[in-house]
C-alpha cells in the first residue's frame, strides 16, 4: 500500500477471548484472556513468542531470530496495518499482525496476516480469537482480502478452512528452513470486503 493511501485504524479496545466471534472462544481455563490492540510496549513479549517459533522451525520462514528492534520496525511503522495481542493474566501470550502483502500498488487492498501463540498457551482458542480480530480489523480498515501462508500439512490450515475463516487459494513449493528440502505451503485467502 502506498504511503499516500490512508486506512482507518481498527478498533483498539480489549475484548475477552470468550466473547470473540463464533469459532474463536477460549477453551479450558483461559477466562482471563483478552485480545487487544498491540502497542510498542508489547514488542519484547511478541519477539519472544516469534523467536520461539523460529527456533522450532514452525510457521515462519525466518531462519534467524529477530531482535525487538527488528520486530518493532516490521510491525509498528504505520497505523494502517494493525497488530493485536492476546493476554492471559496481564501477560502477552500470543499476537497477530496485518502487514503489507506486496509492494506493487495493485496489491494494496490485500494484506498478509501472521499469527503466533506461545507454545505453552496453545489449544485454548487464542489463535482463533486473534485470527477473528485480525479479519475484523482488516474489514474495518477497508482492505479487500487477507492472505496467510502455512505449511500444507499443518492442522491449523484445516481448522481455518473448516471454520470458514479462509479458503485455500493454492500452494507454493518452497525450500524449508533449515533443511533446504522443498515443502508445500498453503496459500489461504479471506475476502473481507
Amino acid at each position: 500500500m502506498s504511503s499516500t493511501t490512508a486506512r482507518q485504524p481498527a478498533e483498539s479496545s480489549a475484548r475477552p477471548v470468550s466473547s470473540a466471534p463464533a469459532g474463536s472462544a477460549a477453551r479450558g481455563g483461559s477466562d482471563a484472556a483478552t485480545v487487544r490492540r498491540a502497542h510498542p510496549g508489547d514488542v519484547d513479549a511478541m519477539t519472544g513468542i516469534y523467536n520461539e517459533a523460529i527456533r522450532a522451525h514452525e510457521l515462519t520462514c525466518h531462519a534467524d531470530e529477530l531482535t525487538a528492534e527488528e520486530l518493532r520496525a516490521w510491525l509498528f511503522t504505520t497505523e494502517a496495518y494493525p497488530a493485536h495481542v492476546v493476554e492471559e493474566r496481564a501477560r502477552v501470550v500470543g499476537w497477530s499482525a496485518l502487514v503489507r502483502f506486496h509492494e506493487r500498488a495493485a496489491y494494496a487492498p490485500t494484506v498478509e496476516m501472521f499469527t503466533y501463540v506461545a507454545r505453552a498457551h496453545r489449544r485454548r482458542g487464542h489463535g482463533g480469537a486473534l485470527v477473528a480480530r485480525g479479519l475484523d480489523a482488516a474489514r474495518r480498515s477497508g482492505f479487500h482480502s487477507v492472505v496467510a501462508l502455512a505449511p500444507s500439512g499443518d492442522p491449523l490450515v484445516a481448522r481455518w478452512i473448516e471454520r470458514g475463516d479462509f479458503a485455500r487459494a493454492g500452494s507454493l513449493r518452497l525450500p524449508s528452513t533449515p533443511s533446504g528440502r522443498l515443502a508445500e505451503v498453503a496459500v489461504l485467502q479471506a475476502i473481507v470486503s
